[in-house]
């Protein structure tokens, strides 16, 4: 059973997206060779030969891949991302061991809800862990392979910024890729709780670069 902050989430959430980088990094390789190819006259087939596709693939996807814009490609690879993520969110809420009842675990656990207060949501779980050892074993054992965690007191701002991610999936589901105006609400609602929590690639929370910008004399 997955349960909060589970070690299999985050290796999903990361598998994902090395997943996607991995992608980017060879989409303009072989654009930039297939258009080659293509512009000497090379038919379906004839790409086909050239490259080693995948059962199910063929030269037109090759050749529709070619024709479509750097700006297309990134698009197209963060829709994927995103989807991905929130799929991943979805089902490790979906088996965390909660009542269905108080199952709010998409979203955070005060305010910003259309439902009643009264509804804990993920707040329920947390609440719970002191008072049943099952759980609190379970809890334990799950997080021993990796003990990054969340403090508790910020599992809402964390929750916000997946609100906001899966505002732009529905979005981009939905509306073509224009942004609701959920999904603007969103983003003011990360920009003024969660800033924090954004790290850059070495893990350091970009609000302390912002700090130490700010101690450096004019």
């Amino acid at each position: 059973m997955r349960t909060l902050f589970s070690a299999g989430f985050q290796t999903g959430v990361t598998d994902s997206f090395d997943l996607i980088n991995t992608i980017r990094a060879s989409t303009s390789s072989l654009t930039s060779e297939v258009r080659k190819v293509t512009a000497a006259g090379a038919d379906d087939k004839v790409l086909e030969a050239l490259y080693a596709l995948p059962v199910g693939a063929t030269g037109q996807n090759l050749r529709a891949f070619s024709r479509r814009s750097a700006d297309q490609h990134e698009h197209s690879l963060a829709a994927l991302w995103l989807f991905s993520v929130v799929g991943l969110y979805e089902v490790w809420a979906a088996d965390l061991p909660i009542d269905d009842s108080e199952r709010r675990c998409q979203f955070p656990t005060r305010g910003y809800v259309s439902w009643p207060q009264s509804v804990a949501g993920i707040g329920a779980l947390l609440n719970a862990l002191p008072a049943s050892p099952q759980l609190s074993t379970v809890y334990a054992e799950d997080i021993s392979a990796d003990p990054r965690l969340i403090d508790r007191d910020r599992v809402d701002d964390a929750l916000a910024i997946y609100r906001l991610l899966k505002e732009c999936r529905n979005s981009l589901a939905h509306a073509g890729g224009a942004a609701s105006k959920r999904a603007e609400q969103w983003s003011e609602t990360v920009r003024m709780r969660a800033t924090d929590l954004f790290v850059d690639g070495q893990g350091v929370p970009i609000a302390a670069h912002r700090a130490s910008l700010r101690a450096i004399p004019s």
